[in-house]
């Protein structure tokens, strides 16, 4: 009896861990698929960029034809400045504290005006939903932190 309890622990132990490796594995081909859509994206024109997100935020809210317009406007005008911004990073490889400086302020300048933009094109509902939605913000490290303190204030 012992030895059947043994056996039945040690297999439980074999797959649970065979099966948690195997999740890992997946989690990392999809960060590399990930990477490899992030590398392809930074090929699209400007253009494609900005209908792309427009198309993916009509979507999401629901916009109607001219709101769909007024977005694609702004967000083609948008996609044009990250490119440049992108385009001067890859040529200067280090910054001075007031370059870095500049260059922030510039961005933060950029983030209220699209928030200002958006809010003149969508209803008030519409906003809430795209402010929560988080479209507006930095990918990355902000959106883990804001998992986890949704995470935290569940418990």
């Amino acid at each position: 009896m012992k030895m059947k309890n043994l056996l039945i622990i040690m297999l439980v132990l074999i797959f649970s861990t065979s099966y948690a490796q195997q999740d890992k594995n997946e989690r990392n081909e999809r960060g590399e698929h990930k990477k490899e859509m992030r590398q392809k994206g930074n090929k699209l024109s400007p253009e494609q960029k900005a209908e792309l997100s427009s198309k993916k935020m009509t979507l999401q809210l629901d916009l109607n034809e001219a709101q769909q317009k007024k977005l694609y406007a702004v967000e083609l005008e948008h996609a044009k400045l990250r490119n440049v911004r992108f385009q001067n990073k890859k040529n200067k490889v280090e910054l001075n504290d007031e370059e870095r400086f500049k260059l922030k302020t510039e961005r933060l300048d950029d983030q209220i005006a699209i928030r200002k933009e958006m809010k003149s094109i969508l209803t008030e509902k519409q906003y809430e939903i795209w402010q929560k939605s988080g479209h507006f913000r930095k990918k990355g490290k902000q959106r883990k932190h804001n998992r986890r303190d949704a995470c935290s204030e569940k418990r």
